[in-house]
């Protein structure tokens, strides 16, 4: 019933997700092989095989099943419960008129469908070893479904299972570990946001303190804003107008779109990115060094290709700026919106050899592949074991398409299977990072730590 977990959502078979949502209860997954986790479970398997089962002579299961309902009733549901101090029997019998009956006879539709596949929480639908975009609001819970149809062979449709509506088209690449991308599923492009924002604006009563409020929003966080209206039109739909008073109001006096609230916020992302110091891309002097122009570097200042999911690769001297670059790159992130996080070599092979006997351990991983941006400082400064390589490997392949990587070297990339030592391995890694991605060598004839050096003797 159970296939597998996805970041806290778990993933049945189509036909026991199908179940569950036709019948419309939930359920508790216990942990597999550990009675611990259903202890109260257990406890009931033990009580019938220790007070009834145990040595006692059947013929045949029907006399066995016999034996067993005549047992409870005078002993399993007819006695008081010793944790509980009451009998089962007569609780059942207040719990019975809460009970719904089961009477109708679902009969499984996948049997005539298509080929259907389960929606991530990222709205993209895994297909054949590729990952497929589609329409931002898709994914609806862990028992959202599409179906899907390959025409001829070089492309394929998402559609959904009920209405039969198409939600994507996609062509088929020829690789696999692909992330197939439509930009419009991001969010509605439809509507423009000056007259959305107008619309919005009159379903509010005080429509002059709604313009005001929308404004600001706008002005704060322009990249949200089709976002934020797709919400806030949702909210209004389904609310009485006093209640939408009320809120308005509250935003207004509350300030909830200031630049207080902005800066909370920032400051919070900012710790959790954890750069090792705060250095921004107007602090890098670009004259110092003879590799990036000025049109390179406002391109990497832009974030395009953080947009586009692409990775970048600083090699150089140690000393030279990439570190301080990518943590710019970083910040620059963070004022846009993203989620960063920076770690160094190091700490990240201590996270990966501790993640299964630390919850600290397994939390900083979680936060690293739920990033839109990592920045992994110092990559192949030393040499890695076979096992944390394959466990590196591993966390590559999970941000492979859906995070993009700044990562510093002061090797290159043919050199990195000296320190992997597994030449698959090496390989395997080097495919994800450099599919779509940008090696810049900085050079310089001098360390920018040395010409800038701090003296104790004056000259």
């Amino acid at each position: 019933m159970l296939v597998s977990e996805n970041y806290g959502d778990l993933i049945f078979t189509r036909e026991f997700a199908s179940y569950l949502q036709k019948r419309k209860f939930s359920i508790y997954m216990c942990k597999k092989a550990d009675p611990e986790s259903k202890g109260r479970i257990e406890k009931v398997v033990d009580f019938v095989k220790d007070n009834f089962a145990s040595n006692r002579i059947f013929s045949g299961i029907d006399k066995w099943n016999e034996d067993c309902i005549k047992w409870l009733e005078r002993r399993g549901n007819g006695k008081t419960h010793n944790t509980t101090k009451k009998i089962p029997a007569e609780v059942f019998n207040d719990e019975r008129k809460y009970l719904q009956p089961v009477t109708e006879k679902l009969i499984s539709e996948y049997r005539i469908l298509s080929i259907t596949y389960q929606v991530r929480k990222d709205n993209t639908v895994p297909i054949k070893g590729n990952r497929y975009t589609v329409p931002i609001g898709t994914y609806k819970g862990p028992y959202t479904y599409v179906g899907v149809k390959q025409v001829a062979n070089n492309h394929l449709i998402i559609y959904d299972i009920e209405t039969k509506k198409e939600l994507a088209k996609h062509d088929i690449p020829d690789t696999k570990g692909n992330l197939v991308r439509n930009n419009n599923h991001k969010r509605s492009r439809n509507q423009k946001i000056a007259p959305w924002m107008d619309k919005i604006t009159e379903m509010f009563s005080d429509t002059q303190n709604a313009k005001m409020f929308l404004d600001a929003i706008h002005k704060d966080k322009p990249r949200y804003m089709r976002d934020q209206l797709m919400l806030i039109e949702k909210a209004l739909k389904a609310a009485d107008e006093a209640a939408v008073d009320k809120a308005l109001k509250f935003c207004v006096n509350n300030n909830l779109n200031s630049k207080g609230r902005e800066k909370k916020k920032f400051e919070r992302m900012l710790k959790l990115a954890c750069f090792p110091e705060y250095k921004t891309l107007d602090e890098f002097n670009l004259e110092e060094q003879i590799t990036l122009s000025k049109k390179q570097f406002n391109q990497l200042k832009e974030l395009s290709w953080l947009e586009k999911g692409f990775n970048l690769i600083f090699l150089g001297a140690p000393g030279v700026g990439k570190s301080h670059i990518s943590v710019g790159i970083g910040i620059e992130a963070l004022n846009n919106g993203y989620k960063v996080r920076f770690i160094t070599m190091a700490d990240l092979i201590h996270l990966l050899k501790t993640q299964e006997i630390s919850s600290r351990s397994k939390n900083n991983i979680k936060r690293i592949i739920s990033s839109d941006l990592v920045i992994i400082d110092d990559l192949m400064f030393m040499a890695m074991e076979k096992g944390t390589a394959n466990m590196f490997f591993q966390l590559i392949n999970k941000l492979y398409g859906q995070t993009s990587l700044i990562i510093t070297s002061n090797k290159g990339p043919e050199d990195w299977g000296e320190l992997i030592g597994d030449p698959a391995i090496t390989t395997a890694i080097l495919d994800r990072l450099i599919h779509k991605c940008e090696i810049i060598n900085i050079h310089d004839n001098e360390s920018y730590r040395m010409k800038h050096r701090e003296k104790i003797f004056k000259e």
